[in-house]
């Protein structure tokens, strides 16, 4: 007969042995909240990283936070990426936050969506050390009203 205490020592470790070895391959994680939910020209949102293993590939996701009755589908802004030897491109992006016909793309509650959208997906860097992206918004409007935040996460791809 199976001593119960036994049976649920081993229930216990199946069910968190995932848990205690899965494998979390993000090398960055950071969220800058913007104040008032207003995104003025002057506020570039600045992420600093170090890549440490230029060997690898790398996902690298922005994730937008706005408010549930943003009044646009996207917003424009211009990406400047810094390697450790200088400006590496700059350019301008749109950042789709919802389809054509006007559905958010993200997940969305009474108040706020969440967008995670792919930004450069199995890319390498090319020499290891400090790096820097830089969001500015670039639209006609100044401040932009509605964006609550941008979070900025980097992955070993798979």
């Amino acid at each position: 007969m199976i001593n119960i205490y036994s049976f649920l020592i081993r229930c216990t470790v199946i069910l968190l042995f995932p848990f205690f070895f899965s494998c979390n391959s993000s090398i960055y994680d950071e969220t800058i909240i913007i104040e008032k939910s207003e995104w003025s020209i002057d506020n570039p949102i600045n992420f600093n990283f170090v890549i440490e293993d230029s060997s690898k590939l790398y996902n690298i996701y922005l994730e937008v936070q706005h408010d549930i009755d943003y009044q646009y589908q996207n917003f424009y802004c211009l990406v400047e990426s810094y390697a450790p030897g200088g400006l590496a491109q700059r350019q301008q992006n749109t950042v789709e936050l919802a389809t054509r016909k006007g559905k958010w793309k993200g997940k969305c509650n009474s108040e706020v969506c969440i967008s995670k959208i792919p930004f450069i997906t199995k890319t390498k860097f090319d020499v290891s050390g400090a790096y820097k992206i830089i969001f500015t918004q670039f639209t006609r409007n100044n401040p932009l009203e509605g964006i609550q935040s941008l979070r900025l996460t980097i992955n070993e791809a798979i």
